[in-house]
């Protein structure tokens, strides 16, 4: 039988078509999203852990949408937590990683990392233009991408590239195990019932501040 862990890699595969990518027109997309991502000034990187944890914790409080469809004013409440020094992450896992202000955060679901190499493989939202000058139907905006990231002094991971090669320095500040965000193990099969939910509160950081401006942000940068 699947694993809970297992059933999250076929979403995720589904949701952003692998390597191959899904774009913002595709109306799988739109559906994922909630049909937010409407061009310009959004950015929908949330949107993908957020949709994937309804599908498993369609009840908890965190999974509940605000307002007009918003779905990131309730996700702060969800068991975020600082990463472990050196942690190494599980399939489904998510990682929000910063450098400084919300312009720089992303947030990715982790397949994979190697962490003698530092290949990271993750499923990514968010990958097209926010500049609505440069928005198209048709740009990828979800995708399955490769890495490399290194491990700091600090035991923190490190982004030290952007796709194009450039300085990144983005580092891992949050983390939200797929465990933790079911109550349970999440290598247990499907059969399971799942556990008590588990509850945290970050204050700023995910309430007002990065978490809840990822999807509202306004400026002028491509989506990486």
């Amino acid at each position: 039988m699947t694993t809970y862990r297992e059933h999250a890699a076929a979403l995720l595969e589904k949701a952003t078509n692998g390597e191959q990518g899904i774009v913002a027109g595709d109306p799988l997309y739109q559906e994922i999203t909630g049909g937010r991502d409407q061009g310009p000034h959004y950015s929908s990187c949330v949107d993908l852990p957020f949709w994937l944890l309804r599908n498993f914790r369609p009840e908890a409080a965190w999974a509940q949408e605000g307002p007009e469809g918003n779905a990131l004013v309730n996700f702060w409440r969800a068991p975020w937590r600082a990463p472990k020094p050196g942690e190494v992450p599980k399939l489904g896992d998510t990682w929000l990683i910063w450098r400084g202000n919300k312009e720089r955060t992303h947030a990715k679901v982790i397949e994979s990392l190697n962490p003698e190499t530092g290949e990271l493989v993750s499923w990514d939202y968010g990958q097209g233009w926010i500049d609505p000058d440069k928005w198209f139907p048709g740009d990828i905006e979800g995708i399955k991408k490769h890495q490399k990231v290194e491990l700091l002094d600090t035991g923190r991971w490190i982004f030290p590239l952007n796709a194009a090669g450039e300085p990144d320095g983005r580092e891992l500040q949050l983390v939200l195990t797929l465990d933790d965000a079911l109550g349970f193990d999440a290598d247990q099969q499907m059969a399971e019932e799942p556990g008590d939910e588990g509850v945290s509160f970050w204050g700023w950081l995910l309430g007002g501040g990065v978490l809840g401006g990822l999807g509202l942000a306004v400026y002028k940068v491509r989506k990486r």
